[in-house]
């Protein structure tokens, strides 16, 4: 039997590998391709590890070319880190973020669980006002008129994509268009000579992974919160040095799915696409759960070292290669995607929220603003 799991565990890290390392294609694709076969029960294995390894692994392609992983915040610094020659070290950082997040939030289980048996129904009520004084927060945070031009675009372009609008897929328009095509660079046709350097690990980063494992669970809670509004939420209340912020962004899409773990085997309620796509394969029960937290956290393990694999081999093939035509095929592949999923409408609010997106760059305008795209819906939703 331990066999048989190590099979379906490891064929799943292939498939993260994949997801992580090639933009464009995501875990829920995978997940939808699994689903279409009625393959056996032991694929939820290979779901749990694919969805770990891509957590870890999908910082890689946001260091070399600027286009955002699933924690869509953490694009620039690991970019920045890139241009000065330091993209292992940026990958390390969020390497090591989800590693002791895996870790973290394994240890925090427990009261995870006890937490959310007993107070689920109180923090769900809680939402609609956290998202409204977050939406405040950030009108009049951001004094200059330019950062409320972009809100209330931002704000305008999300309204009419997740609800006025009948959409297949409206984020993948929208955060292709704010945090991915308008972050392209075409000045430059070479990335700077890199170095391999590994950071101190410090203990500090405990303490930031336990920041993340709170972002994961909130995430988890929250209908229609992504990562990036668990780091806004912390970033309000802590500031963070930029080692540290790409620690904390690495692990939160980690204990996210720890904790959709929780929330499938409680409440049966699928947070995410890997755990729906899991719902097909078997029914929530406390063995399965037992089972699913301990791969999650054998995945994690390997997810880690193979992660520094890639990052030392991203680190000396990617300086290589014409950057320009990269972001060309990045650019065509994103289009071509949009398309198929909405026709001429994709292509137009992804052409929207990509001008707004360079218009808030452009003006230094901060790039947290952009979420009002989504926040705002999502209130509009839970009111």
């Amino acid at each position: 039997m331990f066999v048989t799991y190590l099979l379906y565990l490891l064929l799943g890290i292939f498939f993260g590998c994949i997801t992580g390392l090639i933009p464009g294609i995501h875990v829920n694709l995978v997940c939808s391709i699994l689903l279409f076969f009625n393959l056996n029960h032991y694929f939820a294995i290979t779901i749990i590890s694919m969805s770990i390894t891509h957590t870890f692994l999908d910082t890689i392609p946001s260091a070399f070319l600027g286009i955002p992983s699933d924690v869509i915040l953490n694009a620039l610094p690991l970019h920045k880190e890139t241009l000065n020659g330091n993209a292992f070290k940026g990958i390390y950082y969020t390497l090591i973020g989800s590693l002791f997040t895996t870790i973290c939030s394994f240890c925090l289980i427990p009261i995870s669980y006890l937490l959310l048996k007993h107070t689920y129904d109180y923090i769900k009520l809680s939402f609609p006002y956290v998202l409204f004084i977050i939406m405040i927060y950030l009108f009049f945070k951001n004094k200059p008129l330019k950062s409320k031009i972009t809100f209330i675009f931002a704000f305008l372009i999300g309204y009419i994509s997740l609800i006025q609008l009948s959409l297949k897929n409206p984020l993948f328009h929208l955060l292709s268009g704010f945090f991915a095509l308008a972050c392209l660079d075409f000045k430059k046709s070479t990335i700077p000579k890199q170095t391999i350097e590994y950071p101190q690990i410090k203990y500090k980063y405990i303490i930031v992974s336990l920041f993340s494992s709170f972002g994961g669970f909130l995430t988890s809670i929250a209908p229609g919160i992504g990562s990036a509004f668990a780091i806004l939420i912390i970033s309000i209340f802590k500031k963070f040095k930029e080692e540290d912020f790409l620690v904390l962004t690495g692990g939160i899409n980690t204990a996210n799915f720890y904790f959709s773990l929780i929330m499938f085997y409680l409440f049966d309620k699928s947070r995410n696409g890997s755990i729906s796509a899991i719902s097909n394969f078997i029914t929530p029960n406390f063995e399965s759960f037992l089972l699913f937290v301990l791969l999650s956290l054998l995945s994690g393990i390997i997810a880690f070292k193979i992660g520094i694999f890639f990052a030392k081999k991203f680190t000396l093939i990617i300086p290589k290669l014409n950057i320009k035509i990269i972001n060309f095929v990045l650019i065509s592949i994103i289009i071509f995607i949009s398309f198929c999923f909405d026709g001429i409408i994709g292509l137009l609010i992804l052409l929207s929220s990509t001008l707004v997106g360079i218009y808030s760059l452009k003006n230094n305008v901060s790039r947290k603003i952009n979420l009002v795209s989504l926040i705002g819906p999502t209130l509009i939703n839970l009111i």
